[in-house]
């Protein structure tokens, strides 16, 4: 199983083909002014790719640097595998007894 996706690997054209449209952000933090530092999801399924079976699934991108104000963003040349998993935190906090 192919775990890591390089621009260099899948060649250009199947590269930005597969970064058109992210579906989901995975991280976001804020850096200053417009500029926001972020991981985005993409998915490889067989509906747009159906000759690469074996890319297949999730992928994220390494942080990088996103500014919403004029949509663009630094570029990034790798795509990590993940799956979505669920996390359950507990949380302690004080409340006022009636």
């Amino acid at each position: 199983m192919i775990n890591k996706i390089t621009r260099e690997s899948v060649g250009e054209k199947l590269f930005n083909m597969i970064i058109e449209d992210y579906i989901d952000t995975s991280y976001s933090k804020h850096r200053r002014g417009s500029n926001f530092y972020t991981r985005w999801i993409f998915l490889i399924d067989e509906e747009y790719f159906p000759e690469h079976p074996e890319l297949w699934g999730f992928w994220e991108t390494p942080t990088f640097i996103y500014d919403k104000e004029h949509c663009n963003y630094s570029g990034f040349d790798t795509l990590i595998r993940v799956e979505k998993k669920t996390k359950s935190v507990i949380k302690e906090y004080w409340e006022t007894v009636d």
